[in-house]
């Protein structure tokens, strides 16, 4: 009998989670163009606690570290290069 309960009650979870995922739509990509560059950008990492963008691109040839803050307008600033050590040798 106990596991009849389990199978129903599992069975009714997996059809409540079908549910749920079918009826979710993922909005519509926007063009970030203040961020994309003619280069290779990617693995963007959004760091919460400070508010910062951090994500790598290779628009000045080689592969670099940038940053970048959203700003009052509520647009990303112009990305920057991360200070220090980590962009010092040609790809990181």
């Amino acid at each position: 009998m106990r596991n009849i309960i389990h199978k129903i009650l599992l069975i009714l979870i997996s059809v409540n989670l079908t549910a749920q995922i079918h009826q979710y739509k993922w909005s519509e990509p926007v063009n970030l163009s203040e961020l994309n560059t003619e280069g290779n950008d990617f693995a963007p990492s959004w760091n919460r606690y400070d508010s910062v963008l951090f994500f790598n691109s290779d628009i000045s040839k080689y592969s670099k570290f940038y940053s970048t803050r959203i700003n009052e307008f509520g647009k990303f600033a112009e990305p920057k290069l991360v200070a220090g050590d980590i962009n010092l040798s040609r790809n990181n």
